[in-house]
């Protein structure tokens, strides 16, 4: 069946009518009695959950960037070019698919961690980082995002 443009708003209107009674209505119904009986005016002065909210949207931010930027070369060269390994590297990156999320992080911490050859290598030329920070969950987030776990 081929939907007619002209037939296009109505269902879109359609749509977003259901999604608006069962999920938005009654999203806002508990958020509003929530706040109403709580004193939601005090978080806004908690310098340590407004700091926390802060890093949080910074590093989701930085995340989505860097995993849009990433992804967007990963499908232009798997999809325009030809060349040696092509096929090792994408079925390497559909691996994280049959693994469980632990052992995916196992993973980048094992060949990122203090104690792998990279970290050495990054030592000896007097470079020195912590996957346990910023740096090692933009790692595991990239991944996550661009292998589509």
């Amino acid at each position: 069946m081929q939907l007619r443009k002209r037939n296009f708003p109505l269902l879109l209107t359609s749509v977003l009518f259901v999604l608006s009674l069962t999920f938005l209505w009654p999203v806002i119904l508990l958020l509003g009695k929530g706040l109403a009986e709580s004193e939601w005016h005090l978080w806004l002065k908690d310098e340590l959950l407004l700091r926390t909210l802060m890093i949080t949207y910074a590093q989701a931010l930085v995340s989505a960037s860097l995993s849009g930027v990433v992804g967007v070369v990963a499908a232009l060269l798997f999809s325009e070019t030809r060349f040696w390994g092509r096929k090792v590297l994408w079925r390497l990156s559909l691996l994280c698919f049959s693994m469980p999320t632990l052992l995916v992080a196992i993973a980048i911490i094992s060949c990122w961690g203090k104690h792998s050859l990279f970290h050495r290598w990054l030592e000896l030329c007097g470079i020195e980082f912590s996957p346990y920070g910023w740096f090692g969950i933009l790692v595991a987030h990239t991944f996550y995002i661009v292998t589509g776990k």
